[in-house]
Order: structure tokens, then sequence, then C-alpha cells
């Protein structure tokens, strides 16, 4: 399994050309360190987009959802310093899943990533995984180049805005979304998630439009190991 926990908080946002050199200082500086601090946060890993929807990808694993209703996340999200509530308020098209990884295949951790958001109606769901479990994921990681993949299904009472900004108003609650999240070692090799993702769809008799999604490169790779040396050693 090439995640690091059973739990990620996944955030897709914009930003304004006039304020994305400190957005990304302050993602780079404060706020990824920050979150990886928390109890029961793994690793981050930072994304900027080459065709998507949002420019900015960011991936936050943990060891379950639990982390996100314990006491010590709850008073981080309640006392942001005043640089995130900054940034924060100037993000736009932003948004926030928070949710349980469910299915996963392959190794390794990838430069490249397209990332899935769907929205199967309840009565699909069951059978649709299924055959994401059983043909979609196991034929990915079988082609040259693409390595691992992920399906993370959104918690609806953890996702939408953690701390909406001023002006925004909260995502409604019960989202229900799913993310699909496929790793390859370059862009190429993910042509084929698209046309895979639609395969499995349409074999549960879902509209093979019924997806939106996104590739993306890395930026960074924070793992807790890492950021706790970091903070021995000073």
């Amino acid at each position: 399994m090439a995640l690091t926990g059973c739990g990620m908080l996944v955030v897709f946002t914009d930003i304004a050309a006039a304020d994305e050199s400190e957005f990304n200082r302050w993602y780079d500086r404060e706020h990824v360190a920050e979150r990886v601090g928390l109890d029961g946060f793994h690793s981050a890993r930072r994304f900027a987009a080459a065709q998507a929807r949002r420019k900015y990808l960011a991936l936050y694993e943990t060891e379950g959802l639990g982390v996100f209703g314990s006491p010590n996340y709850q008073k981080a999200l309640a006392n942001q310093t005043a640089w995130s509530r900054d940034v924060m308020g100037r993000m736009q098209n932003f948004h926030r899943l928070v949710g349980a990884v469910t299915l996963s295949d392959g190794i390794g951790r990838c430069g490249a990533v397209a990332a899935v958001l769907m929205k199967p109606p309840g009565a699909k769901r069951a059978r649709l995984r299924e055959t994401l479990k059983a043909e979609t994921l196991p034929g990915l990681v079988a082609r040259d180049g693409l390595l691992a993949a992920h399906l993370v299904e959104a918690d609806p009472n953890l996702s939408g805005p953690a701390v909406p900004a001023a002006g925004r108003p909260p995502a409604p609650a019960g989202s229900g979304e799913w993310l699909f999240l496929a790793e390859a070692t370059s862009l190429g090799p993910l042509a084929e998630v698209g046309p895979s993702i639609e395969e499995a769809l349409g074999k549960n008799g879902l509209p093979t439009d019924g997806y939106e999604i996104g590739t993306y490169t890395l930026m960074w790779d924070l793992p807790r190991a890492e950021l706790d040396r970091s903070t021995a050693q000073g």
C-alpha cells in the first residue's frame, strides 16, 4: 500500500495571481508543517495542475478519520494563525473533502497524479466500489508507469470548509463525493485513467461523463518522520 494512513484530507484551490507568491510561501513555510505536526497526521503532498479545473491540490494522509474529530485537530482549526486567516480568506474555488481510504492497490508514491471526483448515487455505490476494486485498480496499476491507485470516500460530516472564509458560505454537508487517485511516474500514463473510470461507470449503469478529472505534478512531499527529525535537530 503506497499511502501512509487510512484517512485523508484533500484540498483543491485556486489563488489570484497577485496573491500566489504569498500563498505558496504560507503553504511551504507554515501550513504543511503545522498540519503534519499534529497527532495522527502521517504526511502531506502538494501538487500543481498540469490540466485541471483548480490549480493546486494538497493531500494530507492521516491515521484515520478519528484524527479530524480529535481535540488536537479541533484546537488547531479554532486557533489559526493570522497568516493562515489572511491567506485562507483569499483562496478561490476552494473545495475540501475528508474521507476514508477504502481501496488501494500498487506501490510507491509518484510525481504525477490524476485526481477524479465523482458522486455515485447510494444505490450504486457497493457495485461500483466492487468494480473499481476487482477491475479498475488492478488494471491501471498493471500498466507501465502507473504504479498505484486509491479510492477515498468522503465523510459528509467532516467535508466542506473547516473554517469558512468571510463572505464565502460553507459548502452543504453530505456531499457524498468519492476521490479516485491514480499515481504515475509521468503524466503520459494518466491518459488511461479517464477511460477506465468511464468503463467502470458504464458497467454499473451510471453516466460515463459523471466525473471530474484533473492531472497534477508534485511540488513537494513532507513525511512526518522527516519533520520529526528536523525538529529534533533544530
